[in-house]
């Protein structure tokens, strides 16, 4: 497959969450999301009572978000280890600071995630468009759903799922930004 179609699929894509977005702005209603999954349930409050799982849990997650967020900043298919430890040591800040203050762990965050694509040597084009995609869609989501913007007791399970088309956004740039065409 050619660029050219890898990057009007991925457009098509983009185009079709944006229209998802819009209507959930119009048609919240329909877009309700609760799980009624049993073992899912079940896993969420495993999570969710259990410190080190809850933590574990976070830690996975943070991390696949910072690594296809620079990954897709850098133009990198994968980061270094020592670009690894760097955001491991992001995510335990964050969490130190998640303990004591959240609405300072949230600062934090965005402005890790502002700062480390200039660490890594990012592309700021591509940065500033993955940046606001990200958070926007985050907004989003949170918005048309009706949470609150710092949810302090949501299932674990609740809270990835939400996420997800965050995290959907995030691969798709990341395809974007790592696709090359083969050599013929």
């Amino acid at each position: 497959m050619n660029k050219k179609v890898w990057t009007t699929a991925l457009i098509l894509v983009i185009v079709f969450l944006t229209l998802q977005y819009i209507a959930k702005a119009f048609f919240p209603e329909q877009f309700v999301m609760v799980i009624e999954n049993q073992r899912l349930l079940n896993i969420g409050n495993f999570i969710d009572n259990h410190k080190w799982s809850y933590y574990l849990f976070g830690i996975i997650t943070s991390f696949l978000t910072y690594w296809l967020y620079l990954c897709a900043c850098c133009h990198k298919k994968y980061l270094k280890w020592h670009e690894c430890l760097i955001i491991l040591s992001i995510i335990g800040g964050s969490i130190g600071l998640s303990i004591l203050n959240p609405e300072m762990c949230a600062l934090y965050s965005l402005v890790s995630m502002l700062l480390l694509p200039i660490l890594f040597k990012g592309n700021c084009k591509s940065a500033l468009i993955v940046f606001s995609t990200h958070y926007t869609a985050q907004w989003l989501t949170l918005k048309i759903r009706n949470f609150p913007m710092y949810m302090t007791n949501i299932n674990s399970i609740s809270l990835f799922l939400t996420n997800l088309e965050c995290i959907g956004w995030l691969l798709l740039f990341y395809i974007l930004f790592n696709y090359k065409k083969k050599e013929e």
